[in-house]
């Protein structure tokens, strides 16, 4: 049997330990080859032989690089007071920069890496077993550097998982030239909830693409509130499979909310106006884009538009957000007393007055008058226009009739809009409609176009709630996974809506199959209780300290492996998982699966 590590050609050697436990640091000497700095770079694993180990049964523990710096001895005591600058120090850069990259790869020269390494909390068992074990041993002084194999790679992060099993690959670990494929199991993954963090143009959508792409592989449903957006070109293969190919496992709505979006619902080049589409998709796949939303004759439309109806969500979420102004008992009473008669009486309801033609495009609306009838019940059970709780019943009459009267108005523009633009009925959905045929249909993808209003923390508590209850009515079957782009804007530290609603999926979801994955680029602003619940995160470019400091203290990733995440470019990202990966609280550098490639396997 093949042992579990394999040395280097040139010996490279512990020469400092500082720190204990999570916050050791390990620093490394090696003399200058290409091999060397071919499998030294942040995010390698190296294995050095501990304190525990013994003759008949090495342990080797695994630390993480976080940083390296090429230097060379004949630099590093040149001081320019003291010899003729620039002449000799250029003579000597010269002829160190010959050595480097003119010079035999495996000779040793004048030149050094130094590696800073902390632990990756695990150690290998070089026994029958190769077993793979919790451990922060450090090494000794001296101690030889190695590094652990492709297979005991495999076995650690993967565990066994396997794409014919059900779990898809998100990436690749690099060792050198060679890789490990990076798979990950959709159900946990999905149930316990992700956090993708970087910074604006790191790829947060490129990679939550491929997450969803993958759930969805599983047999997932997926909910996409898309503020950018572009969801729509990054899963256009998604789209493809079953508008031009009728393959109903990835059934898809484009879900619009603006008026003036309801042009784009038959004219395919206004649609794409309303996307945000990548450089690399923009000229190469605009005609692909405008064949799959421009096909017809399919019994479920791709595109729709949402009207802007009153939901019973939306109405006990006005109403408390209008009554926690108040900050007296009385009011917050009334907020109770209201909620509870909606969710007695009406608790998955749509409201409107009287709008003209809505009937034809929407059933089952209930008149916002039995709400108002509630109110004045209530009024005239106090019968005493001077009572403090029967001045803010009358309250939440006034700001619930503006607001009806507002919306009725709404509607009518969107259906006058809507029969001038001759847009079929089966284009046109109201809220609830947004959960329930991905829970209880076979639709299995909804990506919402949303902007960062109050109507949409408004729409995503809606969405969250009918979740809830559909999932509790039914057997709970169908798997949901919330996906919230810009999440600082809806799960922030301030009392919203949606906030609540979002902490509320993070904290009981999984008992009900119901998912979340989050993305921000601002991690300083969002509700720490729900990021706290987050059990796999995704980790690249974090410039912000406040950013990075709100990561380390909610999720305990060691500080040098976080600051090096400023670092990373392209497809590269940490990844750290308690449920979904081999190794827990422990980040692995993955450079992730190019959208593009994955894009032109189906479409292109």
């Amino acid at each position: 049997m093949e042992s579990v590590i394999e040395s280097f050609r040139i010996e490279g050697r512990v020469i400092r330990i500082t720190g204990s436990g999570a916050a050791t640091i390990v620093e490394i000497f090696f003399p200058y080859t290409q091999e060397a700095i071919s499998h030294i770079r942040e995010g390698s694993f190296l294995a050095f032989e501990n304190v525990r180990s013994i003759a008949t049964k090495k342990r080797y523990s695994l630390f993480n690089v976080v940083s390296y710096d090429v230097f060379h001895s004949g630099l590093t005591d040149l001081d320019p007071t003291k010899v003729p600058f620039p002449e000799t120090v250029i003579e000597v850069a010269s002829r160190a920069y010959r050595e480097l990259v003119e010079g035999n790869p495996g000779k040793i020269s004048l030149a050094g890496i130094r590696v800073r390494c902390v632990p990756a909390g695990y150690e290998i068992v070089d026994d029958q077993k190769q077993s793979i074990k919790v451990s922060t041993e450090k090494p000794l002084i001296g101690t030889i550097v190695n590094r652990p194999r492709l297979a005991i790679l495999d076995k650690m992060f993967n565990r066994g998982l396997s794409v014919e099993n059900g779990a898809f690959k998100i990436g690749d670990y690099y060792l050198g030239n060679d890789s490990v494929q990076i798979l990950l199991s959709p159900k946990p993954l999905i149930q316990h909830h992700i956090g993708v963090f970087a910074s604006t143009g790191a790829g947060k959508s490129f990679l939550i693409s491929n997450l969803i792409r993958g759930a969805l592989d599983g047999g997932f449903r997926c909910i996409v509130f898309d503020t950018v957006p572009e969801f729509p070109a990054l899963l256009m293969d998604v789209i493809h499979k079953y508008a031009i190919e009728k393959n109903d496992d990835y059934k898809t709505s484009l879900i619009f909310r603006e008026k003036s979006d309801i042009v784009a619902l038959k004219d395919p080049s206004a649609l794409l106006e309303r996307f945000t589409i990548p450089e690399p998709l923009r000229d190469k796949y605009r005609e692909s884009l405008i064949d799959i939303f421009s096909a017809r004759g399919y019994y479920d439309p791709v595109l729709k538009i949402m009207l802007p109806l009153l939901t019973s969500s939306e109405i006990v979420n006005l109403v408390n957000e209008s009554m926690g102004r108040k900050r007296l008992p009385q009011a917050e009473i009334v907020a109770q007393t209201i909620e509870q008669d909606i969710e007695d009486r009406y608790p998955d309801a749509i409201f409107a007055g009287n709008v003209p033609n809505l009937d034809t495009y929407i059933k089952d609306i209930t008149p916002i008058q039995v709400i108002f009838d509630l109110i004045e019940r209530e009024k005239a059970r106090i019968d005493n226009e001077k009572d403090i709780t029967y001045r803010f019943y009358d309250a939440v009459y006034q700001l619930l009739h503006q607001k009806s009267r507002s919306r009725d108005r709404e509607l009518s523009q969107y259906i006058a809009e809507i029969e001038n633009r001759w847009v079929e009925p089966s284009q046109v959905i109201e809220p609830r409609e947004l959960v329930t045929p991905l829970i209880d249909g076979d639709t299995r993808l909804h990506i919402i176009m949303s902007d960062v209003s109050d109507d949409t923390k408004h729409l995503i508590s809606t969405a969250i709630s009918n979740a809830f209850a559909l999932q509790k009515k039914g057997n709970a079957e169908n798997s949901l996974l919330f996906v919230i782009d810009e999440a600082h804007n809806f799960a922030s530290l301030e009392a919203s809506a949606s906030s609540r609603s979002i902490e509320r999926l993070a904290r009981e979801g999984r008992k009900f199959n119901l998912g979340l994955c989050m993305a921000s680029q601002r991690c300083t602003y969002l509700n720490t209780s729900i990021m706290a619940q987050l059990k796999s995160y995704f980790i690249s470019n974090l410039r912000m300290k406040t950013d990075r400091d709100r990561i380390r203290s909610i999720f305990d990733i060691n500080s040098e492996i976080l600051d090096s995440s400023v670092n990373l470019s392209g497809r590269d990202w940490y990844l750290v998982s308690e449920v979904a990966t081999g190794l827990k609280n422990s980040p692995m550098k993955i450079k992730v699966d190019d959208v593009i490639s994955r894009i032109e396997e189906t479409v292109g």
